[in-house]
């Protein structure tokens, strides 16, 4: 847990994502809509484990070629691509939780 905390902390793109999800998790709780809070947390589980890695692997890579190497490049922008995957999916869900939660449908 202290990990998350320090990710929350230091990491502003966990801490935004963090605190886009929350109110909709909220929403999903106070309705009883349990389907819906099982959804918001996987994928919010999702995005914030892709971002952590993204973080971890970069700085590994940094601390193992501190110049410029074309091996680390791909390897960062591979890992970038994994929490671009996870965002579209998590951007998906909260639109989707958005109107079924709010009704906008």
């Amino acid at each position: 847990m202290l990990g998350l905390k320090r990710a929350i902390v230091t990491d502003f793109a966990v801490a935004y994502k963090v605190a886009l999800s929350s109110p909709l998790l909220i929403v999903a709780l106070v309705q009883h809509q349990w389907i819906h809070v099982d959804l918001l947390v996987v994928v919010t589980a999702l995005v914030l484990m892709a971002e952590i890695f993204n973080t971890v692997i970069e700085s590994l890579c940094d601390v193992v070629e501190s110049g410029h190497s074309e091996v680390i490049g791909g390897i960062k922008d591979m890992a970038a691509a994994a929490v671009a995957v996870a965002i579209l999916a998590w951007c998906a869900v909260l639109a989707f939780e958005v109107i079924v939660l709010f009704h906008w449908a």
